[in-house]
């Protein structure tokens, strides 16, 4: 198990039964990450691939020997020196006229007000000592201090199953949907995707792929913005008009009752029938005893045998085994250096507000009748050994300058409403369930990835994600809309190098954190199929289709 760095001279301010921390939604450049100062909530450092530029952590730059969050300081926005002025705010590391969904514009950055503890319920109303921000009111029992001041720059990654948690969320989140078995949608589904760590999100971009390892079924409109991958023989069926924005994998028949357009190529190992016009901007590959019907035009057509590969890792050696992660974590965690009481919201009566330095930390539960804001300040893990079910409003978010992964071993139930991560930086927020089904309550706004192999994923209503999700399989009646976050591709980019996958050295591409294994050995890739679905090989890297 990888163990935090233990640093000296550590400094808490004790509340009640938990530890201390501030959320400053601001970004103060006279005492940045690096040095132990705040930060906030906002946007990119422009990694392009490869953590924060300059050897700092992702959304992070280096200036002047300091790594700060450019990803929302409107004095370094996006970069060193670049000032937001004109009433412009720091948005995801642009300068731009406004936020992004859950944020308000307070002192030049995007600021959530519903947990900040400088900015709750309305700019610049601060929390008192001993007092946080919980959905817009300051309330007693939240963390104190001036900051995770024993974190620089977030803190060492954390770890666990023998794997950095970086990599294990680029591994397990290379799609915007992958479904263990199948999904079904009785109401208009879309996906995009962008990279958080270049920039806020705009609408349309490609790399959003929906993967499944069963059968892919839409009675209503469906816009993918990246690849369709369905490695079963249960196929594709569509009832209306349906558009894959990049390529096809199709290990059964794809039947359309509608349009049905695909922006690149295709691979279909079976037949094909389409009420409706199927252009196909590539080339069609199909078996030779394969029949087409319909109106479908392709660049050409290539009759040969299609084998068309698994793209979720649902195997049993593959799902994360989250009930042995939490309970290595009874006694392996750092609860004492906070004072961190593990059934501290385990029964009503208990704190609103959890504020988490960098490290690793252990409750028994969550059941609470009352709203709760958890937040973490640096690299953390948190690790829930049974259930999470709130009656009434509940947030988990992180400040942009840390990672915060939480094991869940058993069920996520809502009563209300939940807020997870920030559209900012969806990419810093993972939660792991290891029981399912999950319903989605309405009106939550998910900025972070989800991962449910164990059961359905349903939403109540209409769903919006900044992220994305690993589901056992996935069911939706009313719309759903996955805005991909590329930056997940980069959780990584603080983590060592992946040496492979045991004492013979790895056996795929999951061993090398989404890289190709190459005779044992993490290495370059030469072609596509040594790289982890949906990326591609390109100048001997896995990178995502994108132009």
């Amino acid at each position: 198990m990888i163990r935090p760095v233990r640093l000296l001279g550590l400094v808490f301010c004790l509340v009640g039964a938990f530890g201390c921390g501030d959320d400053n939604a601001n970004i103060h450049t006279d005492g940045g990450a690096g040095s132990g100062g705040s930060s906030g909530s906002g946007g990119s450092s422009g990694s392009g691939g490869s953590g924060g530029a300059g050897g700092c952590p992702i959304y992070q730059t280096l200036c002047n020997g300091r790594c700060i969050p450019t990803i929302g300081d409107p004095a370094n926005c996006g970069g060193c020196g670049i000032t937001c002025s004109g009433g412009q705010v720091c948005s995801a590391g642009r300068c731009a006229s406004s936020c992004l969904t859950g944020s308000t514009i307070c002192a030049g950055s995007c600021v959530d007000t519903q947990t900040s503890n400088d900015h709750c319920g309305g700019c610049n109303r601060p929390c008192a000592a001993g007092t946080g921000c919980v959905f817009g009111s300051c309330l007693p029992g939240a963390g104190c201090g001036p900051g995770p001041a024993q974190c620089p720059n977030g803190g060492p990654p954390t770890g666990d199953n023998g794997m950095c948690n970086g990599n294990m969320a680029q591994t397990n989140f290379r799609w915007s949907l992958c479904s263990c078995t199948n999904t079904s949608f009785a109401a208009e589904l879309f996906t995009d995707a962008y990279d958080s760590t270049m920039g806020p999100y705009m609408p349309g971009g490609l790399g959003g792929g929906v993967g499944l390892n069963g059968s892919f079924l839409a009675t209503s409109s469906a816009d993918i913005g990246g690849a369709l991958w369905a490695s079963t023989s249960a196929g594709v069926h569509t009832d209306t008009a349906a558009n894959v924005r990049q390529e096809m994998h199709v290990g059964g028949s794809v039947s359309s009752q509608d349009t049905f357009g695909v922006g690149a190529s295709a691979w279909v190992n079976g037949n094909i029938m389409s009420s409706g016009a199927m252009p196909i901007n590539g080339t069609l590959h199909i078996p030779a005893g394969a029949t087409i019907s319909g109106t479908v035009m392709a660049q050409q057509i290539v009759r040969e045998p299609v084998n068309v590969s698994v793209p979720c890792d649902c195997t049993p050696s593959q799902l994360v085994p989250i009930g042995a992660i939490v309970a290595a974590h009874r006694t392996a965690n750092d609860n004492a250096t906070i004072n961190l009481n593990p059934n501290a919201l385990a029964a009503g009566g208990g704190p609103q507000r959890l504020d988490l330095p960098c490290g690793y930390y252990y409750l028994t539960s969550i059941n609470t009748s009352s709203s709760v804001v958890i937040v973490a300040h640096g690299n953390t893990a948190l690790y829930i050994d049974g259930n999470v079910s709130s009656g009434s409003e509940f947030a988990v978010t992180v400040d942009p300058i840390g990672q915060l992964d939480v094991f869940i071993a058993g069920h996520f139930t809502s009563q209300s409403a939940f807020n997870l991560g920030s559209p900012n930086y969806p990419a810093l927020v993972r939660i792991y369930v290891g029981m399912g089904p999950l319903n989605i309550t309405g009106g939550s706004l998910v900025g972070a990835f989800i991962y449910s192999a164990a059961g359905l994923v349903q939403p109540e209503s209409d769903l919006e994600v900044f992220g994305g999700i690993f589901a056992g399989d996935f069911s939706s009646t009313s719309r759903t809309v996955i805005h991909y976050d590329r930056g997940v591709l980069n959780a990584g980019g603080q983590c060592p190098p992946p040496g492979g996958g045991g004492p013979t050295g790895c056996s795929s591409c999951r061993d090398c954190a989404n890289q190709a294994c190459v005779n044992g050995s993490c290495g370059a890739c030469t072609s596509s199929a040594e790289c982890c679905a949906p990326l591609v090989c390109s100048n001997g890297r896995c990178v995502p289709l994108v132009p």
